[in-house]
């Protein structure tokens, strides 16, 4: 089924109206009268309801099943990333890692990382767009702009902390719980960053190729093994 993002929407609410930009959106799928569709607030909260009436400026939806915390993990996953040097390619590490069911989302300024500034809304709506591509039920929090001083504080709070890098050793399986991925940028981690990072009592540094591999590729592989030893 399809996913619609509809930030007004609440428990038992039986008919629902769509209206404006998302709207757009629900002509450009096509759906036809009776077709059922996933209705999400981005708050926890999803909907299976039925298309009912079409006009040229609102849908409604009946609301048959509502449902809490749909496609969501049980633990929270986080992503601490750096801009990377192409935009396209930090915001395909961050589609493909709320598909993946990352909760937290921190932009990290390391050493080495890019000086490029992002736009907010621009980021919001490639996160909305990836939570209707895996109908999600929750948006993930995101974090602009983290020092790294505060990122060792902020991965202190996590049980797994998960650092990829060339010299780690081969990834394990972890203990089912809270867990952060930190990605390095394309320069790689300061020797004064990494040796504060092998002083973490929970960090476990990963090598996860025997190929060095670009910062989204790292962000999306470590993930999916992460997202893999929690939910098996």
């Amino acid at each position: 089924m399809h996913c619609l993002y509809v930030p007004n929407l609440q428990k038992n609410q039986s008919i629902i109206a769509i209206e404006g930009d998302e709207l757009l959106h629900v002509k450009s799928l096509r759906i036809k009268k009776g077709e059922k569709i996933i209705l999400t607030n981005g708050k926890g909260l999803s909907a299976i309801s039925f298309l009912t009436n079409l006009k040229p400026k609102e849908y409604t939806f009946n609301c048959l099943e509502f449902v809490e915390n749909m496609n969501e993990s049980k633990y929270k996953i986080g992503l601490a990333l750096p801009i990377l040097d192409n935009k396209s390619r930090f915001e395909f590490a961050l589609e493909k890692s709320i598909e993946l069911g990352v909760t937290d989302f921190y932009i990290v300024h390391f050493k080495y990382s890019q000086k490029i500034n992002i736009n907010p809304e621009r980021v919001m709506a490639k996160v909305i767009s990836a939570l209707k591509q895996c109908c999600r039920s929750k948006l993930p929090n995101i974090h602009y702009s983290l020092k790294f001083d505060d990122l060792l504080l902020l991965a202190c709070k996590w049980d797994n902390v998960i650092i990829s890098d060339f010299n780690g050793i081969r990834p394990k399986q972890i203990v089912k719980s809270d867990s952060l991925v930190i990605i390095g940028p394309e320069g790689g981690f300061s020797d004064n960053e990494m040796s504060k990072f092998i002083d973490l009592p929970n960090a476990m540094l990963w090598k996860i190729s025997s190929r060095i591999l670009r910062s989204e590729t790292a962000a999306i592989v470590t993930l999916s093994l992460v997202a893999n030893s929690l939910e098996s």
